[in-house]
């Protein structure tokens, strides 16, 4: 192992997300039925596809007792069956350690350093298409970050955030207005938002739509909603598979650049810019190597030109970006405006 590697800590640890997806996959298992290793019948029901309506999937693989498919109609990829109300609402039980060490992810400063740099990133999009200032609403605000980043460049900020703990960070840490309800019994009037931001949530929902319809009618004529979901045919996933994070029983849907911009579409709104982001190169090079994808980053043997970029940090940032042009990063972000 090389010296480099030897002092390189993969940021699965330096963040704390090891933790965090071993826990989920220990939760996961009061909905598996032991003999058939599947999720149990009573606590599954079986869905259409969210984009086209067609109940003609196929599978791509099974983790952790649930199956993944992709829609023979549109190319959509989502879980079938999914995890019901009744399991949906122990998964995400507020005593929940996954939930409570999501959190402590979130507050460490490997994902605070990444969050700042992305969030920013993606406020510079939304003020290519509209001015900064205004009214912005993020839904699943979670700690606040995103909404205290857009505070600072002008815009009169709320959140909404179910999560007690994430909440009460944002109110305190950040001195955030954040309402711990679902827009819906928020009541908030129709087009009293210039932005609406929905980022890592869209994922999660059995029922996206609806939550897409009530952004459409918050939003003012012209208004743009931002949002981020998984890439669902990311570099990442496509190589990783299964093993991808990405596929967990937090997310029922895998949205692509295709797929989401025709979902929004449907809704009525118009894209504007698609970005993706977050290359997970080291985990894709550790697994073609036979390694784990996420442990420290190895290159050891590697070709040494290509070692020898990895380690330019300059010319594997340019690697990195022609993976986001291409529409490969790991995380995809959309922009759309709701017509005038």
């Amino acid at each position: 192992m090389s010296k480099t590697t030897e002092a390189t800590e993969s940021y699965e640890k330096k963040s704390g997300r090891d933790r965090f997806f071993r826990l989920i996959e220990e939760e996961m298992q009061v909905l598996i039925d032991p003999d058939s290793g599947a999720i149990r019948a009573e606590l599954a029901e079986h869905t259409a596809c969210y984009l086209c309506g067609a109940k003609d999937d196929a599978e791509m693989f099974r983790k952790q007792g649930l199956r993944f498919v992709r829609c023979r109609g549109c190319g959509l990829a989502y879980m079938n069956p999914r995890p019901n109300r009744q399991a949906l609402e122990r998964l995400y039980a507020y005593e929940s350690q996954a939930n409570d060490a999501w959190v402590d992810v979130l507050l460490s400063d490997a994902e605070e350093t990444f969050q700042r740099q992305d969030f920013g990133e993606l406020l510079d999009a939304v003020a290519t298409h509209r001015p900064p200032g205004g009214r912005l609403l993020d839904i699943g605000c979670s700690i606040g970050r995103l909404l205290d980043e857009a505070r600072g460049r002008g815009y009169d900020v709320l959140g909404l955030e179910l999560g007690e703990r994430a909440a009460a960070i944002a109110r305190q840490r950040y001195q955030l207005e954040v309402l711990s309800q679902t827009l819906e019994k928020a009541a908030l009037p129709p087009a009293s938002f210039d932005v609406i931001t929905l980022i890592e949530t869209l994922e999660h929902l059995p029922q996206p739509r609806d939550l897409v319809r009530q952004i459409h009618r918050l939003l003012k004529p012209g208004g743009v909603f931002l949002v981020g979901v998984p890439n669902g045919k990311s570099l990442g996933v496509m190589v990783l598979r299964q093993l991808a994070r990405t596929f967990n029983r937090n997310h029922l849907i895998f949205f692509d650049e295709d797929t989401l911009s025709r979902f929004l579409g449907q809704e009525g709104f118009e894209v504007l810019q698609t970005m993706t982001t977050v290359s997970v190169l080291d985990s894709i090079l550790n697994h073609l190597q036979g390694l784990d994808p996420f442990a420290a980053p190895s290159a050891d043997v590697l070709p040494s030109r290509f070692r020898r970029l990895l380690e330019d940090p300059a010319r594997r940032r340019q690697l990195e970006e022609s993976l986001y042009d291409l529409g490969l990063g790991y995380r995809l972000r959309t922009v759309a405006r709701k017509p005038e």
